[in-house]
């Protein structure tokens, strides 16, 4: 039997690993945390027994049917609808911007058709000098100022740690704005979360006589490729290549875990958006939203902090600008040379930020791949 070699086992290294064995391959899965789950992970609060996301926020959507189905196969999904709320200039609004979202406002019940021509005039008669193909140009050519100026400038420069004008268009390009009172984040048809969290659902998904998960154990990649029929690396592409080229920039997220054991529920909803400069911190979490079939004592609330990434923090947000894609194609060249023993997949082996259906769908095909032409 052949054996893969798996770097990291977040939700794009599981899924591989679990493919792999499904298809009757030998797995070895190397995570030097000492838990599975990456980003995902979930773990209880040892006062109040709540389900931590303790990475921030994770909602499971897809339109994709068997993405659905295969996550399913190891946990529970609970339906959950998530309905963010917003603060800016100490007014809480519904978010995304909906038709309850713009007549908070402007202060006044509007109709569909009323919404449309206000923010058709206000765009028409806003002047920027950023250029339309950046976000704050977007922005503004699309919704106005005011709309830009309440949500998104200031929420910008704290998540992103650059000016709106120096961010492509493309950052913006999926922020819905809708003329219903629609206050749903996503529009995908499966949305949930899983019912024991999403570390428990990915200790299931290696849960495979096949796979050998080695936690606490880093992968060197100099001497131990040749253990394996096939390597797939989940980790960060410039890591692996001892930063040849540079680090890749990303943002990274301080997160203050605040535990309020007298305190049953702090502020109504999962998640509030914190969109002014006033707070420093970009978004709040009240984790016992995610799951109201348990029943807990107290609550915790977590607030995120974004600041840029340096070796030895967590890498959430890749910055992917002219230059970081100058240095991205240069690792990717590297990478190609190595493609017979080497296959470099996930949000930091490829620098893009995936949804999870996402991460889980290119991890199957990308596996598949590998079955086909490496194996």
């Amino acid at each position: 039997m052949k054996t893969v070699g798996i770097i990291g086992a977040g939700l794009s290294g599981a899924t591989a690993a679990r493919t792999l064995a499904d298809n009757g391959f030998g797995v070895e899965v190397f995570e030097q945390q000492d838990h599975v789950g990456g980003n995902c992970h979930t773990a209880r609060d040892a006062e109040t027994g709540v389900m931590l996301h303790v990475h921030g926020p994770h909602i499971f959507h897809t339109s994709r049917r068997q993405v659905w189905g295969f996550v399913n196969r190891f946990a529970e999904m609970v339906p959950h609808i998530q309905r963010t709320k917003a603060i800016s200039a100490n007014q809480l609004y519904s978010f995304p911007i909906n038709l309850h979202t713009l007549s908070q406002l402007y202060n006044r019940p509007l109709t569909p058709e009323t919404a449309r021509k206000l923010i058709d005039e206000e765009r028409r008669g806003a002047y920027t000098s950023a250029s339309l193909d950046s976000m704050e140009g977007y922005l503004i050519s699309k919704i106005g100022p005011r709309i830009y100026d309440t949500f998104f400038h200031d929420y910008t420069l704290k998540q992103w740690g650059r000016h709106p004008r120096d961010l492509p268009a493309s950052v913006a390009a999926r922020i819905p704005i809708r003329l219903d009172h629609n206050d749903n984040a996503f529009n995908d048809p499966y949305q949930g979360v899983p019912r024991h969290g999403y570390t428990a659902m990915i200790e299931s998904m290696l849960d495979h006589p096949n796979i050998k998960l080695r936690l606490n154990e880093a992968f060197d990649r100099g001497t131990a490729l040749e253990g394996f029929a096939h390597v797939i690396y989940t980790g960060a592409i410039d890591e692996a290549f001892g930063y040849l080229y540079g680090a890749l920039p990303y943002r990274t997220l301080e997160i203050a875990h605040e535990v309020l054991p007298a305190v049953q529920d702090f502020q109504g909803c999962s998640v509030i958006n914190c969109c002014d400069a006033e707070r420093k911190w970009t978004r709040q979490t009240e984790h016992k939203h995610f799951t109201p079939w348990e029943t807990t004592t107290g609550t915790v609330v977590s607030r995120e902090f974004s600041t840029e990434w340096q070796p030895g923090m967590t890498r959430y947000y890749p910055v992917r600008l002219a230059q970081e894609e100058k240095t991205l194609g240069a690792y990717m060249a590297l990478a190609a040379k190595h493609e017979e023993h080497l296959t470099f997949m996930g949000r930091l082996g490829k620098f893009e930020y995936l949804n999870m259906d996402q991460a889980v769908e290119k991890a199957i095909l990308g596996t598949r791949e590998v079955i086909g032409r490496r194996l």
